[in-house]
């Protein structure tokens, strides 16, 4: 994205999740370093148009003092740059149109390959998504097994990511989304017009460089908006070199005014399925969600287990107990904060009450809190509330809370709530993802990997992301929302204080 992904977008990407990229374009001195400076020290990367970079190559020296990631290379050959760039420790990605491209990439060791389709927005080629993945895949697989594919052009939410995984594709390199980020340096002209354009209104042409007197290779067209410069001139492109001295400039001006109906507008087809101008993070973040839940849905419809479906198997406790030393940090170290050899009155009034209520025994945190029997009751009352009276079913409890446990390496309440999550129906293999730190599995209930995220933002970042608040409130409602948070952060508590006491799991307590 050519001067509208700049360092706030990027960086913007960046924290979300993805790798945010700088739209370097022709090169432009100037105005990357005043973007990478908006970069504020992000982990972002840059592209060029290979073919302009060849005119001027210091560009690419003073952008790598950036120390960016990685540097996208695209329309030309990327092979008079590949040596500095990873000289430089940044990692090279090659966008391609067609095979040929493809093969050029793999020659070069580039370590991640895009696969753009004709319907991206701004320049490209022929060859269409849903095609040449699939065959760039089988070349990767065939001849660099080890090089990750990106699909491009027309992906424009959760269901074009996974039909990308779906292809082949490693994952997905976005335009025209995130173009309609509120980040992106796009005109509000010009995204008004994106919100009020389906996939029909673009077109590939040639006149927005014949406007621009930018003379591209034979081969590559620019998919832009259709609109009254583009009525007038494509087809008649003779036309317009003649009177370039004059309509180059009012393309210009068009352009900085935000005019959307005399410039190029440079958005893809995907402008059908964008309804929103938002913030990157919120599209990075459901996009990741919406693919999620498409995979498991078709899961579900090929054979997989239907929608609700849980498998209930018994769980082992001595593998447990195996898995615990191994993942968890204070498994199996001498206790600290264990209770007071000698209980006080006080001490032995809480003990009393805890082996005489639900819990049957002072075991878990309660053995260091019983240092502080004000704080026990408290705490024991808060507990017995969002176990034994909550409204949260038990499985989404208790997925919650060995969520919590795992993100906080706490042995005792990973080795409880494991076989009760079993019980109540949390399937074995969303379990083991959780112990190794692996992706959830694709068929699980989207409560519980919603739920997940949840946890894991709140432990991340002590808040959740605008797009995981408004899911769980469409999920939940406000008063369970709020009670699944205060069931994390009670465990979350809990679980800190037992990993300082080095509290022993329940089989050794």
């Amino acid at each position: 994205m050519a001067f509208a992904g700049g360092g706030a977008l990027a960086a913007a990407v960046s924290r979300a999740g993805g790798l945010g990229l700088i739209g370097g374009g022709y090169g432009d001195p100037a105005w990357l370093e005043a973007q990478f400076e908006a970069a504020a020290g992000a982990h972002v990367g840059v592209g060029f148009i290979t073919w302009s970079l060849r005119k001027s190559p210091s560009l690419l020296t003073d952008v790598l003092r950036h120390r960016p990631a990685a540097v996208m290379l695209s329309f030309g050959d990327p092979r008079p740059f590949v040596d500095e760039i990873r000289a430089a420790g940044a990692r090279v990605i090659c966008q391609c149109q067609d095979l040929g491209h493809v093969m050029d990439a793999v020659e070069v060791q580039a370590d991640i390959v895009v696969a753009q389709g004709a319907e991206a927005g701004g320049h490209g080629a022929a060859r269409g998504t849903l095609g040449f993945v699939p065959e760039a895949a089988d070349y990767l697989a065939a001849h660099a097994a080890g090089t990750l594919l990106l699909a491009a052009g027309g992906i424009g939410d959760g269901r074009g990511l996974a039909a990308s995984l779906v292809l082949g594709a490693d994952g997905v390199l976005l335009g025209t989304r995130l173009w309609a980020a509120t980040e992106a340096l796009v005109q509000p002209g010009h995204h008004q017009a994106l919100l009020e354009t389906d996939g029909d209104g673009t077109l590939r042409t040639t006149v927005a460089d014949i406007a621009r007197q930018i003379a591209w290779p034979r081969g590559f067209t620019a998919r832009i908006r259709r609109n009254a410069f583009t009525d007038r001139w494509h087809g008649h492109e003779a036309d317009l070199e003649r009177a370039v001295a004059v309509e180059g400039p009012r393309y210009r001006q068009a352009f900085a005014a935000g005019d959307a109906e005399h410039t190029g507008v440079w958005f893809g087809e995907a402008a059908g399925v964008i309804h929103a101008i938002e913030p990157a993070a919120v599209i990075v973040e459901r996009m990741a969600d919406e693919a999620a839940q498409c995979l498991a849905r078709q899961a579900a419809a090929v054979g997989g287990p239907a929608a609700g479906e849980r498998a209930v198997l018994p769980s082992a406790p001595s593998d447990l107990a195996s898995a615990s030393a191994l993942a968890f940090p204070e498994a199996g170290q001498t206790e600290r904060l264990a209770p007071p050899p000698v209980l006080d009155a006080d001490q032995q009034a809480a003990a009393d009450e805890l082996i005489n209520g639900p819990r049957g025994g002072v075991y878990g945190p309660f053995r260091p809190l019983l240092h502080r029997p004000p704080l026990l009751r408290a705490a024991a009352k808060l507990g017995e509330t969002l176990r034994y009276t909550g409204t949260l079913d038990a499985a989404l409890r208790e997925w919650t809370i060995c969520v919590v446990a795992r993100e906080t390496e706490n042995v005792f309440e990973w080795e409880m709530h494991h076989p009760l999550a079993v019980r109540a129906g949390v399937p074995v293999a969303a379990l083991g993802a959780l112990a190794t730190r692996s992706a959830l599995p694709a068929d699980l209930d989207p409560a519980l990997a919603l739920a997940a995220r949840v946890a894991r933002e709140l432990l991340a970042t002590h808040r959740i992301g605008e797009a995981t608040y408004a899911q769980a409130l469409v999920q939940w409602g406000e008063a369970a929302l709020v009670e699944l948070l205060t069931l994390a952060g009670y465990f979350a508590m809990v679980c800190w204080v037992m990993n300082v006491a080095r509290t022993p799991g329940p089989q050794r307590v």
